[in-house]
């Protein structure tokens, strides 16, 4: 489609578009150089039309465009798609995304013509798109959740049934049941922990657990988080390197949690972490890696474990610990992400904006 260059001088508005024609009433008393009501001259028109900032487009009943302000040269520097009949979305050369629509009106002394208006809807387009990418998440986030909630209770509940049917089968010595009642309770204390672990990812996923945000030094948490890991798992070396940036306004107690976790997944997995932070205009970043490049999977998440923060004692599976680290970067507004590549090894990277 040929538009008229953004420079031409294009056709008058009120040339080119104008309402139902009518007589107008006679009016008394107007001041020489003064314009009735609702008579706006045809260059004041032109300017309005030129100032917006949302493209038009007039074309004829042939579609051979007519008027194009400004914006609508900006919008279509490179090119004007064919339009279609209806209201649409056009994604242009550049990345921007800008919604078109139209209706009829009337040319005067001609048939009626198309009247295009365009708004450039990028942000808009890209905030439904996170949106959507935020509820896969969750979607991902709950069924991974049922299926560790699945294996982990499997192994405690099997235990603690064959011992039942052991004691059923039987009179055992005394110190057949002394072994046996001990078994039992460690089982089932493993599965209180268990259910304990499970309805705090609940709470935090649903939002229950209510946020106590503060402005957090997250430089400082990264280099708790390398001497705590040094404490609890003194067999993976950790390189911690974190960068001074500002602060961040979050939960510090759950922050401490997620980024224990972040380092603690690689180290445990691959025997060694380094974990470093960049910040930038979109806020913090950081990733924790290790050169092997493991792939993640749900099986060998679920076969690998961590200990706790608060008792070297308990351990959590890695699969539960990054089903935890996922809810609370979700809490945050953040977002937890895992590779495995050969040029890169293995990363786990949180992100975290500056909320």
């Amino acid at each position: 489609m040929a538009v008229p260059p953004a420079k031409a001088t294009p056709p008058r508005p009120t040339d080119a578009v104008t309402g139902p024609q009518s007589p107008r009433p006679a009016t008394t008393g107007t001041p020489a150089g003064a314009t009735a009501a609702g008579d706006v001259p045809a260059a004041a028109m032109a300017d309005v039309i030129h100032s917006l900032d949302i493209g038009i487009l007039v074309e004829d009943a042939d579609r051979n465009p007519l008027l194009a302000n400004a914006a609508f040269a900006e919008m279509f520097e490179a090119g004007t798609p064919e339009l279609p009949a209806a209201s649409t979305e056009l994604h242009l050369p550049d990345g921007r995304v800008v919604h078109g629509s139209h209706r009829t009106v009337p040319l005067d002394g001609a048939a009626p013509g198309e009247l295009w208006t365009f708004r450039d809807v990028t942000a808009d387009v890209h905030a439904r798109r996170e949106v959507d990418r935020e509820r896969q998440r969750l979607a991902e986030l709950k069924a991974r959740f049922i299926a560790t909630a699945s294996h982990e209770l499997r192994t405690p509940l099997t235990t603690i049934s064959t011992l039942a049917q052991m004691l059923g089968d039987g009179l055992p010595s005394h110190q057949e049941l002394a072994t046996t009642v001990d078994a039992i309770q460690r089982n089932s204390q493993r599965m209180l922990l268990l259910v304990d672990d499970l309805t705090l990812l609940s709470r935090i996923e649903s939002g229950d657990l209510r946020l106590e945000p503060t402005p957090v030094d997250l430089a400082r948490l990264v280099q708790d988080t390398g001497t705590r890991l040094r404490e609890l798992l003194p067999q993976a070396p950790a390189r911690i390197a974190p960068g001074a940036g500002p602060l961040l306004n979050g939960d510090e107690r759950l922050l401490r949690q997620l980024l224990y976790a972040v380092a603690g997944i690689v180290a445990a997995t691959q025997g060694s972490v380094s974990v470093s932070t960049h910040v930038d205009q979109n806020g913090w970043t950081v990733t924790a890696s290790a050169p092997a490049a493991t792939p993640l999977t749900d099986e060998y998440l679920l076969a690998a474990t961590l200990p706790t923060l608060d008792a070297e004692a308990r351990r959590r599976s890695v699969a539960l610990w990054l089903l935890i680290a996922h809810a609370i970067a979700m809490r945050h507004q953040g977002v937890v992400t895992t590779s495995a590549e050969p040029s890169e090894g293995t990363r786990v990277r949180v992100q975290l904006p500056l909320i």
